[in-house]
């Protein structure tokens, strides 16, 4: 893995490099990844681009230091995939990470006779950290541990990021989150990630016996098949704290599909805003709401789309396809997303085999394509270790597109 510098001029200012953060003579991930490896100059914001490949199994720790107002961007070259094996650690502070995938591919096995979410006697490699003011944009994780994102790491926001075959399974239950999250103070911004086809949880925003939960926003999320790597159905999205009400969080527009829907858990939830959610699979728990409406829980999905432009990438969105009558095909109009026209080839990859079932399709002049629901044309990824859970197609389908 190489990184370079932005086409901005920054001098070096660490004592010991490799390279000289240019293209032709780029940094290793460890030089540019310790504390102000680029001067602060007088752009309002830095870029270290990665270039392509895959590192080999690390603990990557990143300690960059930008400022309020004066970001330091890590971003994926366009045209490359930087992929980081291994565990991360994001320390550091006002950093944003972009296109970047994070994995790790040494499971053994993913199985323990012990009970409990510290296992011994196998290697768990996550992705946590106390760093506040991290974006991850547009990130695709896979084959960790259980991501966990501490109070610590305040002002969080996670947008974009495609999250899936989490955990383990004990002698208990699966283990293991698509995102595992706790806060108390400044508000933590979870908003358009997929998140499926884990051992544990989906979203699973928690806190222990004598803390407090709150504030955050869930927005635009889609998550299915909570558990089902661990054969059994936990919920895609758990708000709830083990003693106390957790307080202050609005759902907006999120979709899940499965057996697991929206959960309060424990004593339940005060604060809540609940607007234009689609949840076949139902809520459980109790909760106060201050703004409830358009929300659907019920049993029958129905034939239902939904696309969701992204916010960083104006030829790119997520899509969500509801197919209860089993059609061939379903018709996606695209004409909201602002980056997009007629005639335009656009990649629309199916979110359960993301790198390898891509279906190339022109946008026609009404602004729609046609998305293949197939079953038999569609397929779903192995993860690490374990076997690949079986389909949603037809009934239902997740997809991210951009502009090929």
């Amino acid at each position: 893995m190489q990184i370079f510098r932005s086409r901005w001029a920054y001098r070096l200012v660490c004592a010991t490099m490799s390279g000289t953060g240019k293209l032709t003579d780029p940094w290793d991930l460890a030089t540019a990844f310790q504390p102000n490896p680029i001067e602060l100059g007088i752009a309002n914001q830095r870029t270290l681009w990665l270039l392509d490949g895959t590192t080999p199994d690390e603990s990557h720790v990143i300690t960059l230091d930008g400022e309020s107002g004066r970001l330091i961007t890590i971003r994926a070259l366009s045209g490359t995939r930087p992929k980081l094996n291994g565990s991360i650690t994001f320390n550091g502070s006002y950093y944003t990470i972009r296109d970047l995938e994070f994995f790790w591919d040494g499971w053994t096995t993913r199985e323990t006779a012990q009970a409990g979410s510290s296992p011994t006697d196998i290697d768990l490699k996550t992705m946590n950290g106390i760093g506040p003011s991290l974006k991850l944009i547009n990130c695709i994780i896979h084959d960790l541990s259980s991501p966990y994102f501490p109070e610590e790491m305040s002002g969080l926001e996670i947008y974009g990021c495609i999250i899936y075959h989490i955990g383990w399974i004990g002698s208990d239950r699966g283990h293991g989150h698509g995102l595992y999250l706790h806060n108390q103070t400044t508000t933590k911004n979870i908003k358009d990630c997929i998140i499926f086809d884990n051992f544990g949880w989906g979203i699973h925003a928690y806190a222990p016996t004598g803390e407090r939960l709150k504030n955050f926003n869930f927005i635009g999320n889609i998550c299915f098949n909570a558990g089902v790597l661990a054969s059994d159905s936990y919920k895609n999205f758990l708000f709830g704290a083990d003693s106390g009400q957790a307080d202050t969080a609005s759902f907006i527009e999120n979709m899940s599909y499965g057996a697991g829907g929206l959960q309060f858990y424990g004593d339940g939830a005060i604060n809540i805003t609940l607007t234009d959610n689609y949840i076949p699979d139902g809520k459980t728990g109790t909760y106060t709401a201050v703004s409830e409406s358009g929300n659907y829980y019920g049993p029958d999905v129905g034939n239902q789309v939904f696309v969701r432009p992204n916010d960083y990438q104006s030829d790119r969105a997520n899509v969500t396809i509801y197919n209860q009558d089993g059609l061939d095909s379903i018709t996606v109009d695209l004409s909201s997303v602002a980056g997009l026209s007629a005639g335009d080839t656009v990649s629309v990859h199916n979110v359960q085999d993301y790198f390898v079932d891509i279906q190339s399709l022109i946008v026609a002049g009404d602004g729609t394509i046609a998305v293949d629901m197939q079953a038999v044309n569609r397929s779903v990824a192995t993860p690490v270790g374990w076997a690949a859970p079986a389909t949603t197609f037809p009934d239902f389908g997740a997809f991210v597109l951009e502009k090929a």
